[in-house]
């Protein structure tokens, strides 16, 4: 039995041959073939090197409730503005986001300029200013996106997450009943 790369090999030579003595014609067909090929593995690697997951959803912060001498509070805690969702880029490259989604009970559609770096984290708030008004998250405004539009349903949900062609590249259903999280 052949070795699989020879196999490989013989039939791709084969494949890229020109198939008659036509010349001009048969050298365009071979070199499309190649071009073909080429874009077809340049896709394949391109996909397999960018993963990005959601790695966190906020879906109802609790926050401790501070307030002033004067019994104010420091904090608007009221309608989840809190909430947030966290992107990871598990890959090895950075990924533009420009024309990706978020879809589900939220609605956000990411800026031209967006992307994450390779094995980075971006965020997605409900509202910026005030998330990063948190100390403990240790975020400023330039490195929160939002505000997304919809809220994160605080019994639970699904976010996915679209590329720019509208593919869905990741999506979690979260629940805020036992067992979490929901496997089927």
């Amino acid at each position: 039995m052949p070795c699989p790369d020879r196999l490989f090999r013989s039939r791709l030579s084969k494949w890229l041959r020109p198939t008659s003595e036509q010349g001009f014609l048969d050298l365009i067909r071979c070199l499309t073939r190649c071009l073909l090929l080429a874009v077809v593995s340049l896709a394949f690697a391109t996909r397999a090197d960018q993963r990005v997951l959601l790695s966190e959803i906020h879906y109802h912060p609790v926050e401790r409730a501070a307030f002033d001498s004067n019994g104010v509070p420091l904090l608007d805690l009221s309608d989840d503005v809190h909430e947030f969702v966290e992107l990871h880029n598990s890959g090895t490259t950075d990924v533009n986001l420009a024309g990706w989604s978020l879809a589900g009970g939220i609605g956000f559609d990411f800026p031209a300029d967006a992307s994450v770096a390779a094995g980075g984290f971006v965020v997605i708030a409900k509202d910026p200013a005030r998330l990063a008004a948190i100390p403990q998250y240790a975020l400023s405004t330039n490195q929160i996106l939002g505000p997304y539009s919809g809220q994160l349903g605080n019994d639970g949900d699904t976010v996915r997450v679209k590329d720019a062609l509208g593919n869905v590249v990741d999506s979690v259903s979260y629940s805020a009943a036992f067992p979490w999280a929901p496997t089927e």
